[in-house]
């Protein structure tokens, strides 16, 4: 990586979570996968199963699967920073907007889906769900840095590609084996450093 770009950022190599190296999906997979093998209660791990399915699926473009693990009525909120009109937002999906949804970003991100990672600090799961804390790592197109609630450093054309790292603290609730809502609380710090990689390059 080079060329750092900070933007009322705290985030770097003091903090524990920093990652210090591209972020890739299977490591967030490998992660809550980990998570689950310590769990006894079944609907515990139904629940992981599921998100981790879910996460996956994202990861992997697979369209299907991404929509068929939420409810049909979910309902998903977001605080903090980094929305587009900043605020609070609330939204309820309906089956198709959902489908929407997922097909925009499936193409406006198909490079770099499979870029992202939490690194979780604190995770909880119980019969109310799973909440969970940490720093998520994900590559963006510096034209989609704005949108991501970053801004983009000068340095950063709108081709070029950046890490984007926030804390995030999130709350999954699931009804009939699927998730009904993810409810994500973003910090207003975010840190964004520019990358040196192209769309194909391999990432481990």
């Amino acid at each position: 990586m080079a060329g750092t770009g900070k933007i009322n950022a705290t985030l770097d190599a003091s903090d524990e979570l920093y990652l210090g190296r591209m972020p890739h999906i299977k490591h967030w997979i490998e992660d809550m996968e980990a998570r689950k093998a310590d769990l006894t209660d079944p609907d515990e791990i139904e629940m992981m199963r599921v998100w981790i399915e879910h996460v996956a699926a994202e990861g992997g473009l697979d369209l299907h699967t991404a929509c068929v693990t939420l409810t049909d009525d979910g309902c998903s909120r977001t605080w903090g920073g980094g929305m587009p009109e900043g605020g609070i937002m609330s939204v309820t999906i309906s089956n198709d907007d959902r489908r929407t949804f997922y097909e925009r970003a499936f193409v406006e991100a198909r490079d770099t889906m499979h870029l992202q990672e939490m690194v979780t600090e604190r995770m909880v799961v119980g019969k109310d769900g799973i909440a969970f804390d940490g720093v998520l790592h994900v590559v963006s197109r510096g034209s989609q840095l704005p949108w991501a609630g970053a801004g983009r450093p000068e340095h950063v054309g709108p081709d070029e590609y950046c890490l984007v790292s926030r804390r995030v603290s999130g709350w999954n609730s699931f009804r009939d084996g699927k998730i009904v809502g993810e409810d994500r609380y973003r910090d207003q710090r975010v840190h964004v450093e520019k990358v040196d990689w192209k769309p194909g390059q391999p990432v481990d």
